[in-house]
This record gives structure tokens, C-alpha cells and sequence, in this order.
């Protein structure tokens, strides 16, 4: 997929999970299909009318226990990115990013020595997909052809890291294979979801997952780097390379404020984070079938 169109797919994708948090339907369906925001902004206005219009029209519709995420951003983000990423969200259709300044490394290219990238494969209906191992699978939001791709290769659980979906629930179980939910929003990771994901690789050994998003890139990207890190050994500058290869570019780290900064950190949260005591004494040998 060109530069350009993940960038505008992604910041869109950051967008709707700000308005449905809050339930701003109207500023949802403001979003069309192909990434083009159509906001109702004279130009006149300006740039930082324009951010504020956002954030304000947000903040009135929330209800107070629904704008964590928005608080959060506003809160925990420095001024330089916290305009960076309203200035991305608002004026990424009209830039042109060229493929050539952020080249994508191949899919096997390796991190390391000792350590391969994941290696693409291709699935009707599941973009982005890729094999991690033979027993663990990464994309981006499968359609319902894709889904019934997954139940014939084999997988035995779907995780999905967009939220808890009845929708997505139903396909999922109707074709025999497990839903789970584990959602998160990327500026804002959690010890507690990684926990939860490396627990449940552990406690499934013999059982095929897939682990997606909407595009298969920033969040699903941090959950394989756990994985790497801590059940593979891999460090956190490798499992970055990685994320790196597929799909996590420059300008995500204005959108995913603080993500670059837990993958770095994780190791160190993976030792000491309390989320992390039962993973640390369960530690198994290396020759498990997931390492």
C-alpha cells in the first residue's frame, strides 16, 4: 500500500477512535472511506481554531467517565505533540508523502543475525498478514471472507486489540475459532494488555492465534514486539527494527504519542512491572514450542 494512503488510513483510524470514545457519530461519518477528512472548517480559521474546534466539540460531548482518552491526551502530551498530531489528523490528505524517503524493509530482511522479520503470506480478506511462527499470525481487520480464511488455515483464537465487538464476535465463534478482546488505544499502552497477550500465547501453545488491528501496523506492532522480547529474547532496538518494517514510520510516533517510548522501555517494565510477576515466574525453557 503506498505511504501516503497508510499515513491518511491511520491518522483517520486515530480519529474515529477519539469520536466513538465520546460518541460524536457526526464527526464519524465525517470521515469517508477513502481517508479524506471533510470537516466542516472555513479555512478562514486556521489551524489552531481548527484543533481547538476538534477538541472542544469532543470534550462537550463526552460524558465525564467517557473522556479518559481524550484527558489523557491532553494531558500527558507535550504542546509540540499534541499540535503535531492535530495538524496530522487535520491536513494529512493534502500532504504527499513519498514512498522513496521511507523505504519499507522486506519482510524477511533480518533484525538480526539470529533473528528473522515475520514473513508475509497471502490470505483472501486479511490485509497485512503476516507469520510470526508457525503458531502465531498478524494483519490488520480481516473481512468476513477473511475470517473464514483464518478458520480454514487453522487458527484457534482471534485477538482483537480494536475493542470488544459483538459483530466481530458472532463471525468469529460462528466458525468455530475463540474471540478475544484485548483493546487499547496506541498512544496509551498498557503493562496489563501485553500481560494478558503473553499469557495467553503461553497458556495456548499448540493453538494457531492471529493478533490484529485496523491496519496491522502501530498496535499489532507493539504486541509482536512483546512477544519477541520477551518469549524470543530479542531486544528492544531488533523488535523496533521490526515494527519499523511494517508500517511504524516517523510520523507515527506524532499520532502513537509514546509508543516508541514503551517498546524501548519494555524490557525493563517486563522485569519490573507488577503486571509482568506471574509471566517472570513461569518463565519456561527456551526450547517452548511458541520460542
Amino acid at each position: 500500500m503506498p505511504e501516503s494512503l497508510v499515513v491518511l488510513r491511520h491518522c483517520e483510524d486515530v480519529l474515529l477512535e477519539l469520536t466513538s470514545c465520546c460518541g460524536l457519530r457526526s464527526a464519524q461519518q465525517r470521515v469517508s472511506s477513502k481517508a479524506t477528512f471533510t470537516l466542516s472548517i472555513r479555512p478562514s480559521q486556521g489551524s489552531v481554531k481548527a484543533g481547538a474546534w476538534i477538541f472542544s466539540s469532543i470534550g462537550r460531548k463526552c460524558r465525564p467517565e467517557e473522556s479518559g482518552l481524550l484527558s489523557q491526551l491532553l494531558m500527558l502530551s507535550t504542546p509540540g505533540q499534541l499540535w503535531g498530531f492535530i495538524i496530522v489528523t487535520l491536513f494529512a490528505p493534502t500532504w504527499y508523502f513519498t514512498a522513496n524517503g521511507h523505504q519499507r524493509a522486506d519482510a524477511g530482511s533480518p533484525a538480526h543475525a539470529e533473528h528473522s522479520f515475520a514473513r508475509q503470506l497471502t490470505l483472501g480478506g486479511v490485509p497485512q498478514f503476516f507469520e510470526v511462527t508457525p503458531k502465531l499470525y498478524r494483519g490488520g481487520q480481516p473481512t468476513a471472507e477473511g475470517f473464514d480464511s483464518l478458520a480454514r488455515m487453522g487458527i484457534g483464537i482471534v485477538v482483537d486489540v480494536r475493542g470488544s465487538r459483538k459483530h466481530e464476535r458472532d463471525v468469529v465463534t460462528k466458525l468455530g475459532m475463540e474471540y478475544v478482546p484485548m483493546p487499547w488505544h496506541c498512544p496509551f499502552p498498557k503493562d496489563k494488555i501485553f500481560a494478558r497477550f503473553l499469557t495467553l500465547l503461553r497458556q495456548n501453545r499448540q493453538k494457531k492465534v492471529f493478533v490484529h488491528c485496523r491496519l496491522g501496523d502501530d498496535r499489532v506492532g507493539m504486541m509482536i514486539a512483546a512477544f519477541r522480547m520477551a518469549e524470543q529474547g530479542w531486544t528492544a532496538d531488533e523488535a523496533k527494527q521490526e515494527m519499523r518494517a511494517f508500517g511504524f514510520k516517523p510520523l507515527h510516533h506524532l499520532i502513537c504519542l509514546g509508543l516508541s517510548r514503551y517498546e524501548t522501555n519494555f524490557p525493563r517494565k517486563y522485569k519490573t512491572s507488577p503486571a509482568f510477576q506471574n509471566l517472570r515466574a513461569t518463565e519456561e525453557s527456551p526450547n517452548s514450542p511458541q520460542r
